[in-house]
């Protein structure tokens, strides 16, 4: 019988109380290598309103179900209700061509170039420590396949769910 592997990630203590209040810009378009730019939602801790000085981790979700209608979910809603007042920054993006997002959607053959390029992007802002984790499940975990093809700078972890990397299968 061979042994059970189970990796346990916990970006916060479950018990860990709220320092912060959450400031959300939203459609903050972020910029790509040949000029196409991507609706960008970020939510950073904040107090009395205004987003605090300070350099904190992020947790990143890419996604082609329109992330406006995806931050009413419960799921998504609670990740930034959840991490952000505890010291993270939550980055929520249409891929290219859905909602938002300039350019046309291509099926996974424009995520690796264009989430290497939000990495890079997250990791050269003010408010980044450098650490981007990644989240999400069907087409949300083939983009951090992606990423993760790319060798996309600044990831530490993905959280790859119920995921898809190839239509064909």
């Amino acid at each position: 019988m061979r042994p059970l592997l189970a990796i346990v990630i916990c970006f916060a203590p479950l018990g860990a109380q709220p320092l912060y209040e959450v400031a959300a810009f939203t459609n903050v378009m972020v910029p790509m290598r040949d000029g196409v730019k991507l609706a960008t939602d970020i939510y950073r801790p904040a107090h009395n309103g205004a987003p605090v000085d300070g350099k904190f981790p992020t947790l990143l979700l890419r996604t082609p179900y329109n992330k406006t209608e995806r931050a009413a979910f419960p799921g998504d809603f609670a990740t930034a209700q959840f991490f952000v007042p505890r010291g993270y920054v939550v980055v929520v993006q249409d891929v290219r061509g859905r909602y938002r997002s300039e350019g046309h959607w291509r099926p996974l053959q424009d995520d690796p170039n264009d989430g290497f390029d939000t990495a890079q992007w997250i990791g050269a802002q003010p408010w980044s420590d450098g650490g981007i984790g990644t989240m999400g499940s069907s087409y949300e975990g083939g983009t951090q396949h992606a990423l993760a093809i790319a060798n996309a700078p600044h990831i530490k972890a993905m959280i790859p769910m119920f995921s898809m990397s190839n239509f064909g299968r």
